[in-house]
């Protein structure tokens, strides 16, 4: 494993640097939760969790969720409404090495969801899918948002792998696969950017 910290440098009048070093909190969780501390590392430790409706909430900036490869099932039951594997509601979210999916199509699924304005979002080496009407893997509805994607699987439910609602919001896609290259822009300033090397 690797610790992940911030730098702190100090210099004074003698020309020495004294080096400190802070280091990220880290919170093992193993079910479906709020994520609600800021600046901390929550690192997924359980395979196959679910829920019936939406499994993480985001709502404190500079937060990471790990997910070790695992997988999350969101939106289990057909009761209407919106379920989503992450709904993003705080600046610099980061989710790395996850895979978000449902398997029901009788409401509407977003594997991740933007639905504050302004604020960044980064996925890494995830597979996000989406099943059936109106779905989508990522889905931005508000402005000013931007998501970047590395290295990441984006599939679809019958309609789109992506879909942009509101104007100035953007989505950055590196190394990453589209299932039918399905996406929806609404926005008439958003864009999408493809990157491959």
């Amino acid at each position: 494993t690797q610790d992940v910290f911030d730098l702190r440098v100090n210099g004074n009048n003698d020309g020495f640097v004294e080096f400190d070093y802070i280091v990220d909190p880290i919170t093992n969780i193993a079910n479906c939760a709020t994520l609600n501390v800021p600046n901390t590392i929550y690192n997924l430790t359980v395979n196959n969790i679910s829920s019936e409706a939406t499994c993480f909430t985001v709502t404190a900036q500079n937060v990471t969720l790990i997910g070790n490869s695992y997988t999350v099932i969101y939106g289990t039951t057909g009761v209407i409404g919106s379920k989503l594997g992450i709904v993003v509601r705080a600046n610099n979210f980061t989710v790395a090495n996850i895979t978000l999916k449902t398997n029901n199509t009788d409401a509407v699924h977003y594997a991740i969801g933007v639905d504050v304005s302004n604020i960044t979002v980064t996925v890494r080496n995830a597979n996000l899918s989406a099943k059936g009407d109106l779905d989508s893997s990522l889905f931005i509805s508000r402005q000013n948002v931007s998501f970047f994607v590395f290295d990441s699987f984006i599939g679809k439910g019958i309609d789109y792998g992506i879909e942009i609602t509101q104007n100035g919001s953007n989505a950055t896609f590196v190394n990453s696969t589209f299932a039918n290259n399905a996406h929806r822009l609404n926005g008439t300033t958003s864009f999408l950017y493809y990157a491959w090397h």
